[in-house]
């Protein structure tokens, strides 16, 4: 089951925002180039931290959303297929966060 933890200060992502996003995560697993997951597999967790508790490089951001993700059940066979997921997972999270300018991490 793949989880994914968003880190994020509080009105970055409206509601909207979260469930096309999630959608979005979710239709990496789902999809036709995807693992082949049931989408009930697949978990997204917004978590909000006020920006006087979320640093970067010592300094407090609000522009900033760092993205944790745990493939519990299963793993990549190749390096080609880790670069293949992060690249399908960088584009799923493009017009959210790149497109937005905010700075991220996965």
């Amino acid at each position: 089951m793949p989880l994914h933890r968003i880190y994020h200060t509080p009105g970055q992502f409206s509601k909207d925002q979260k469930k096309d996003l999630a959608d979005a995560i979710t239709k990496i697993y789902t999809g036709l180039n995807g693992a082949g997951l049931p989408a009930f597999y697949v978990v997204v967790i917004f978590i909000p931290i006020v920006e006087s508790n979320f640093y970067v490089g010592g300094e407090t951001t609000k522009n900033f959303v760092r993205i944790s993700i745990q493939h519990i059940a299963r793993n990549f066979d190749s390096h080609e297929q880790a670069k293949g997921f992060l690249d399908r997972y960088e584009n799923a999270l493009a017009p959210f966060i790149k497109e937005r300018s905010f700075d991220w991490e996965v």
